[in-house]
């Protein structure tokens, strides 16, 4: 009688030693899952170079890298490295280290804004390319310092610079806002036709965008502003709330379609062609929106978050389209749907992304983690084009079957700020992760 609560009593520590073990697994298992993260910056730190230019520390970010080797390649006619490059990089790096404090992440950060100071143009845009001796390539169509993509782009990466350094650096601080100041007059002369529209193709079209009527740089100009804007003392200045607001109200005249009829509530890129790179609007009129307590800034990008977007992914994802009026209907005149690329995925990410952010709704969040998904083969081949091992992004996804295995800077960059926002927040995250293990 005596022997049993002898081994009642063995069983009893030996249960409570599995639970003492298993907790500790338990316990490990989800710190990992914490810890664990898709984002690998591998391959863009091979596509980085630090440099001398004109005596001063910079660095750029090489434009492409071809199959199967991965060597660094210059973009024949145009350079080694671009500012929409340097600047998309500079943007990565910095939130990498507000996300992380990775002091590596924003010593990057500097040396890339230093090569993107030192390209800037007197009239206050910034060329674009570097040949392989880290000369300005002034004559090239896609390189001249004037009112386009790279500028814009570079805009940007200064006003999220200017977040990061100002309780770090003054000096620098105040080279960044001279910079910033430079190129907000060019923004300033955009919007002397505000109100003024013109009849294209049957669509009433803006005239005070960049290019008249490019909605979807006006988008990175907002993206550029309002970070800025929340930097300053007076955040509501009117001057440059004003700016916001004009080009916000361009970038709804170029919404078409509704909840029920195409191209529902997509906002059109220029004329009466949607393309999906760069195709920011959203993701700015939530921001615009936000900041100026407009509600109908707001409505605007959920009314495409919640109808266009879905029509996408019921579309598996395309790359451009035009449309035409057909009585009182909008229908589609031409459409491509590929190639495909990350570029063109990461603007829907980042506008599902602030949607959650701004409603609290975690529908937005969810859809922001699957479409992400897209880089692990919940795309129209089905095969992953992002792998966490290297930190490669392909180039793009060619046709149904075929995909460019290249990895240039673009790719690789869109990919990795897909992955670190995604991961910022808990329910996308939890899509993304669920589904990358699920491979």
């Amino acid at each position: 009688m005596k022997k049993l609560p002898l081994i009642f009593a063995g069983n009893k520590y030996i249960i409570i030693i599995f639970l003492f073990i298993s907790t500790i697994m338990s316990n490990c298992t989800s710190e990992h899952d914490q810890n664990f993260t898709l984002v690998n910056t591998k391959h863009l730190d091979h596509l980085y170079e630090e440099i001398l230019l004109n005596d001063k520390p910079a660095a750029i970010i090489h434009i492409y890298s071809e199959h199967p080797g991965y060597e660094r390649t210059e973009a024949p006619g145009e350079g080694v490295a671009c500012v929409d490059d340097v600047a998309r990089a500079a943007i990565f790096y910095l939130r990498h280290y507000r996300y992380t404090a990775n002091e590596q992440s924003l010593i990057k950060a500097r040396r890339l804004l230093n090569f993107i100071l030192n390209i800037q143009a007197e009239n206050g845009c910034f060329y674009n390319f570097v040949d392989s001796d880290y000369q300005i390539n002034k004559e090239f169509r896609t390189s001249q310092a004037k009112p386009g993509w790279w500028t814009w782009r570079a805009m940007w990466a200064i006003s999220e610079a200017i977040c990061v350094y100002k309780d770090m650096d003054v000096e620098y601080v105040g080279l960044l806002k001279k910079s910033f100041q430079k190129t907000l007059k060019v923004v300033y002369k955009l919007q002397k036709n505000y109100s003024e529209t013109i009849i294209e193709n049957d669509i009433k079209l803006p005239t005070w965008l960049p290019y008249n009527y490019a909605s979807d740089q006006a988008a990175i100009i907002i993206k550029a502003l309002v970070p800025y804007c929340q930097t300053q003392k007076d955040k509501k200045n009117d001057t440059m709330a004003q700016i916001i607001r004009k080009q916000a109200d361009g970038i709804c005249l170029m919404q078409k379609g509704n909840k029920e009829e195409f191209p529902f509530g997509a906002f059109l890129s220029w004329g009466n062609l949607w393309h999906a790179y760069g195709n920011s609007q959203a993701d700015a009129l939530l921001q615009a929106g936000n900041f100026l307590n407009e509600k109908g800034y707001l409505n605007s990008a959920l009314l495409e978050i919640n109808n266009f977007y879905t029509f996408l992914e019921k579309e598996k994802y395309l790359n451009s389209f035009s449309i035409e009026k057909q009585g009182a209907k909008w229908t589609i005149s031409e459409k491509k749907q590929f190639e495909q690329i990350a570029y063109g995925i990461r603007p829907m990410v980042m506008a599902c992304l602030q949607a959650y952010k701004i409603t609290g709704e975690k529908t937005f969040a969810r859809q922001a983690g699957g479409i992400a998904c897209w880089l692990f083969g919940k795309n129209i081949t089905g095969k992953s084009v992002y792998s966490p091992e290297t930190g490669r992004c392909f180039d793009g996804i060619n046709d149904k079957e075929n995909i460019n295995y290249n990895s240039g800077a673009e790719s690789t960059i869109e990919a990795l700020l897909i992955l670190l926002e995604v991961e910022q927040i808990p329910p996308a995250k939890k899509i993304l992760h669920d589904y990358y293990k699920g491979l």
